[in-house]
């Protein structure tokens, strides 16, 4: 029956990009769609056999950032609580002062597993869903995709679709998320077996 909807829905889209004269409306969305090695399933490890071993490794590929050449060090307290965060929730709200690694704890931790990550930066006039997610533009009959919504799309795509990819949105509280963010957590408060897009 998911199959059949699913079928039903690629035909909707393909008669709607169709009708557009070939112009697919989610132009960003549509590239990932095309792109290779966002299409292929890695292998996954289904076991660690030693948490504390794996905290440790994770701790010493995290202290060196490759693109920056900057040394991070997080104890590996702060390592296990991030991982046991990962494994109850899909929602995370990192607070300290500035400076601490609240941005790059994540980041290396997803660089550090192998995993895809983004950075959103919040920016402080942001109110409605579609300052996070996008907006469509009638007149051109196209849907600009925000970083975020990229993201998530990204995240579903089969490289991802069964293993950790991480969204940073860097200063989250420069605006406030009860507005712009809402619709995202009334979702994440939702049953997952009934919540289908997260």
């Amino acid at each position: 029956m998911l199959q059949a909807a699913l079928e039903e829905l690629r035909k909707d889209v393909d008669d709607r990009i169709r009708r557009s004269d070939g112009v697919s409306p989610f132009p960003s969305c549509s590239e990932m769609d095309r792109d290779e090695a966002l299409q292929v399933s890695p292998p996954m490890y289904d076991e660690i056999p030693d948490l504390s071993a794996f905290c440790e490794d994770l701790q010493q590929r995290i202290a060196i950032d490759p693109a920056s050449s900057k040394v991070l060090h997080y104890s590996l307290s702060d390592i296990r609580c991030f991982l046991a965060g990962m494994a109850m929730s899909r929602l995370h709200l990192l607070q300290g002062i500035s400076g601490t690694g609240k941005t790059s704890l994540p980041l290396a931790m997803a660089r550090a597993l192998g995993a895809g990550s983004t950075l959103v930066e919040v920016q402080a006039g942001w109110r409605v869903r579609q300052d996070l997610i996008g907006h469509f533009n009638a007149f051109e009959r196209r849907f600009y995709e925000a970083e975020f919504l990229q993201a998530l799309y990204r995240a579903q795509c089969p490289r991802y679709a069964n293993s950790v990819y991480i969204v940073v949105l860097d200063e989250m509280n420069l605006s406030h998320p009860e507005q712009y963010f809402a619709d995202l957590l009334s979702a994440l408060e939702q049953d997952p077996s009934t919540r289908s897009w997260i």
